[in-house]
């Protein structure tokens, strides 16, 4: 009876899942610059990962940011498909359907977002280095 067990099954899972969320949204933001880099400038794989991990670490705060603040709109679909058998026992069974479909949808809105607004800031942090 110690703090561990106190926290329970649903406070680990919670737990475990919110670290998940935030080691997801800080890889993402330190890879997020690759594509722009291979787009844009035509980098090569390897020096395309050079150039993200560079800017990434110059402009991480914005870039975790960047990333974190779009997906939060992802984070009750990720709930949700987390138990789909506490969400059938809610409502009904087709509102999982309806949730996956949902996920979908969101998760296509917020990448294009985020992939946008990082090649805006990757841009700006390239213009700032040239002039």
């Amino acid at each position: 009876p110690g703090v561990l067990s106190s926290v329970g099954r649903a406070g680990w899972a919670a737990l475990s899942m919110g670290i998940g969320f935030l080691l997801w949204m800080a890889t993402e933001a330190v890879f997020i610059y690759g594509v722009p880099a291979v787009m844009i400038e035509g980098k090569s794989f390897w020096s395309a990962l050079k150039r993200t991990l560079l800017i990434s670490r110059s402009l991480f705060l914005p870039t975790f940011l960047l990333v974190v603040i779009p997906k939060l709109a992802y984070l009750p679909i990720m709930l949700l498909r987390a138990n789909p058998a506490w969400l059938m026992s809610k409502t009904v069974a087709e509102s999982v359907l309806s949730m996956l479909m949902a996920g979908i949808l969101i998760g296509a809105l917020t990448d294009c977002l985020v992939t946008s607004s990082a090649t805006l800031l990757f841009l700006s942090h390239r213009r700032q280095l040239a002039g």
